[in-house]
């Protein structure tokens, strides 16, 4: 079937808010647990809808401690290395490896290194994700109560990459083609110098984190114009 590039969006597509970029850095980090800080980058406070993303830095040794969302959670390592145990099952993780937890599966984060931190990349399917605290006996005591299957685990070095446009090669980390029932797509891109996505439009909100490099986002405004932003 041959697919047929739009002038613009359809009417029905027409945004009703601008995109906006936020640093890393730019707002306070919140302390989740002893040396375990959190910094929010995609939420309600820049008008996100049915989305949460951050940054989560362990101190050397630190951990956050067993807890669950309703919804599912990605966990992509950017710098260091971490160990992610869900209920009794546990996941050696190097950079820009990820693992998606399906909702209502408990899970703890850390970092084993004693000398380095760990800089971690979440992405949440909810504006407003509610964590609950659960202790570890509880964790795998109620594992038999997850209602999306398993966890995904894939493997940066070895997953298998697809051109998603001119001088890219892209990794989908997860997906309801993936991972039934999810919630939420997301993955990893490079691009060769020069290399672009052609222009395409979501029904969703969409985050993009830059993680090496610089990047220019050419986002729509009108049929008539567009605005480009280096992030």
């Amino acid at each position: 079937m041959t697919e047929v590039a739009l002038v613009h969006p359809p009417v029905s597509f027409r945004p009703d808010r601008l995109e906006r970029i936020q640093e890393v850095g730019e707002r306070a980090a919140i302390e989740l647990a002893a040396g375990v800080l959190w910094d929010c980058l995609i939420g309600p406070h820049n008008g996100a809808r049915n989305l949460t993303t951050g940054q989560l830095t362990l101190a050397p040794q630190a951990q956050l401690p067993f807890h669950r969302y309703p919804v599912s959670e990605s966990i992509t390592v950017l710098s260091g290395s971490l160990l992610v145990s869900v209920e009794d099952r546990e996941y050696a993780l190097d950079p820009l490896d990820n693992l998606v937890i399906p909702g209502e599966l408990a899970h703890t984060i850390r970092n084993d290194s004693a000398s380095e931190p760990a800089r971690v990349h979440l992405a949440l399917p909810s504006a407003t994700p509610t964590r609950q605290w659960v202790t570890e006996s509880r964790a795998v005591a109620e594992s038999s109560t997850r209602p999306r299957g398993k966890e995904r685990v894939t493997r940066f070095k070895t997953a298998p990459r697809s051109e998603a446009g001119p001088g890219t090669s892209f990794i989908d980390y997860f997906n309801q083609d993936l991972m039934a029932g999810l919630e939420m797509s997301g993955g990893y891109g490079s691009f060769r110098t020069g290399g672009r996505l052609p222009a395409h439009f979501h029904d969703f909100d969409e985050s993009i984190c830059i993680i090496g490099g610089t990047a220019t986002c050419v986002t729509s405004l009108d049929k008539k114009g567009a605005t480009s932003r280096s992030v």
